[in-house]
């Protein structure tokens, strides 16, 4: 399989990763079925180690930058956001595809255990109705048992006060605190407000 973002990829072959540049400047990324998870294919892409190297551009004597270097780690770091993307993507379409398989499972194991009701439903009924205790052909069998004791309350005024516990629930509106900072720019005693900062990958 192979997944290409605009103009960068990345090339995989067996158990390692080697990153290669076509003339006109395209990297490819391959996934073999031998291959390993395509998210190991970043371990050689560590965004992480970008500061580091923008640092080892600075000169300590002249206290000056090279310019050239700066711009070679620059597009590396570009190349390397780029297959991030293209693995994150990768990424985001297995996990839609997992989920949808375990919606279906989910659904079908409903439908399995719905039948699974309604069968003994019907056998327990037909059990009942010919007074039948227990059947066996010696492999399985299904025999009448008394359920736990079940009790539904028909009317809770009525049940006495003995057997009523009160529970008092406080629930803080978080996006009324929200909306009340947007507004005043105060920030209420006991909260602390922040804003995070995400990615949109599209």
């Amino acid at each position: 399989m192979s997944v290409i973002c605009g103009q960068t990829t990345i090339m995989r072959r067996a158990a390692t990763a080697n990153r290669t540049e076509s003339a006109n400047g395209r990297i490819y990324i391959r996934k073999s079925a031998d291959s390993q998870p395509l998210q190991e294919i970043i371990i050689m892409l560590k965004m992480y180690e970008v500061p580091a190297q923008i640092h080892a551009c600075y000169d300590h004597e002249t206290e000056t930058f090279d310019l050239e270097a700066i711009k070679r780690v620059s597009l590396d770091a570009q190349a390397k956001a780029v297959a991030y993307i293209c693995v994150i993507k990768n990424l985001a379409g297995e996990a839609a595809a997992v989920d949808a398989e375990l919606k279906r499972l989910k659904e079908r194991s409903a439908t399995i255990d719905r039948n699974k009701q309604s069968l003994t439903k019907a056998l327990l009924f037909g059990m009942q109705a010919l007074n039948i205790e227990e059947v066996s052909n010696g492999v399985h069998k299904a025999r009448r048992c008394q359920s736990p004791l079940r009790v539904d309350i028909v009317n809770e005024e009525a049940v006495p006060a003995s057997f009523k516990t009160e529970v008092i629930t406080v629930k803080i509106d978080k996006k009324g605190i929200a909306d009340a900072i947007k507004a005043t720019g105060e920030v209420p005693e006991g909260v602390e407000a922040h804003r995070d900062e995400h990615l949109r990958i599209s």
